[in-house]
């Protein structure tokens, strides 16, 4: 495995390089990531407001508010998660490396449904154990294995601890890094946390139908941002594993290739 390199650039020139990269590609991102969250999130949410089974509903009258379990909403996220993560993944290289922007690929990650259900829950499992320890533990926990998805994305026939390990390697030195990268674009997420600010206060206060509304229009907000921000993070992750690097005056270069294994017959297309 070659020496990752160190990704110092400042985060304006990567977000300038991602914008370039979508270029002409950035409404239908922008739709392709609605779509995302419309099945990992909203879907589930209605579950919780509409779907009587596994629901529960408990009401503080010393508040005034009403909290609500789903056990079919968490059902569905724990299963669904990894899979359309991983999608989104492959999404993202296929446009990246190839200029073609595939919806369906959202879906790809079905293809190799345990690995990501496998990776998921052990993200979701050490990541929340660190967060509940202390939080540090948590985010580093969390940016260590950032780049599993776009790993397995990118090659389905790896297993969940290659893609884990390979994370963690490429992270080595780029945890902070990354995560300046994603602060830069939180600004782009106020209008989603206004929205999610709004549906808390009416989902507490037991009003269904607008609290969902809230979180409907909140996803709707969101999917901009997110777009944005997975492109500055493939731009990140490109540049991680040598594909691309950037020229003076953020003019972004496309590395030669080096041989790649066979492609898994689910991954569509496979890179070139």
């Amino acid at each position: 495995m070659f020496q990752h390199p160190l990704i110092n650039q400042p985060p304006g020139l990567l977000r300038k390089v991602a914008r370039d990269q979508i270029r002409g590609k950035f409404i239908g991102l922008t739709l392709a990531c609605l779509l995302f969250l419309a099945l990992t999130q909203v879907l589930p949410m209605a579950f919780t407001f509409f779907l009587p089974l596994g629901q529960i509903s408990h009401k503080v009258p010393e508040l005034g508010i009403t909290v609500r379990y789903s056990l079919a909403a968490n059902f569905y996220k724990t299963f669904m998660q990894g899979a359309f993560s991983a999608g989104l993944a492959h999404l993202l290289l296929l446009l990246f490396r190839e200029r073609r922007l595939e919806p369906l690929a959202l879906f790809d990650g079905f293809g190799f449904y345990l690995k990501c259900l496998a990776l998921d829950i052990y993200i979701m499992l050490v990541t929340t154990i660190g967060l509940i320890a202390f939080l540090v533990p948590g985010l580093m926990f969390y940016y260590r294995y950032s780049q599993a998805y776009f790993i397995l994305a990118e090659h389905p026939e790896k297993r969940v601890g290659q893609c884990l390990a390979e994370s963690a390697f490429l992270m080595d030195g780029n945890k902070f890094n990354l995560f300046k990268l994603d602060l830069t674009y939180l600004v782009y997420f106020l209008p989603y946390i206004g929205l999610i600010a709004g549906y808390s206060y009416f989902n507490l206060q037991g009003q269904v139908p607008v609290s969902f509304l809230f979180y409907c229009a909140a996803a709707l907000a969101c999917a901009p941002a997110l777009a944005s921000q997975q492109a500055g993070r493939t731009v990140f992750f490109e540049m991680l594993t040598g594909r691309m690097t950037i020229q003076t005056g953020g003019q972004p270069l496309q590395s030669p290739q080096p041989p790649q294994p066979p492609q898994s017959p689910q991954q569509r297309g496979g890179f070139h």
